[in-house]
């Protein structure tokens, strides 16, 4: 049957906008065999941000990523907050729309 997982994570705040993407992009590079398949910029509650994906194939397990990053300004306090969505690539086409609707509705509210 399969599954995917979706996880929601705020850090601690960061100086600037810039500061939080680089971050947040040491976070999912580090990812084992991490190999980027999409990058694009979206806009998130007036926030800005990307959507990434790719995927993994260390550790023995071939998994796909997506992620909904942004840099949440809130009154000059900048927090990295990352949506991720994972599966296993073979279980993709089971759960691909789904992880498309997560992470296409994600709205952050103050």
């Amino acid at each position: 049957m399969g599954t995917a997982t979706v996880t929601v994570a705020a850090f601690s705040p960061t100086a600037s906008a810039d500061q939080a993407f680089d971050h947040l992009d040491r976070l999912r590079t580090g990812v084992l065999g991490w190999q980027q398949t999409r990058h694009e910029a979206v806009e998130v509650c007036g926030q800005r941000g990307i959507r990434v994906a790719g995927t993994a194939t260390g550790a023995g397990l071939d998994m796909h990523y997506e992620y909904v990053e942004l840099a949440y300004d809130s009154g000059g306090t900048v927090y990295p907050i990352q949506v991720a969505g994972q599966v296993r690539i073979a279980d993709l086409p089971r759960y691909a729309s789904d992880l498309d609707t997560i992470l296409g509705g994600v709205r952050v509210v103050p």
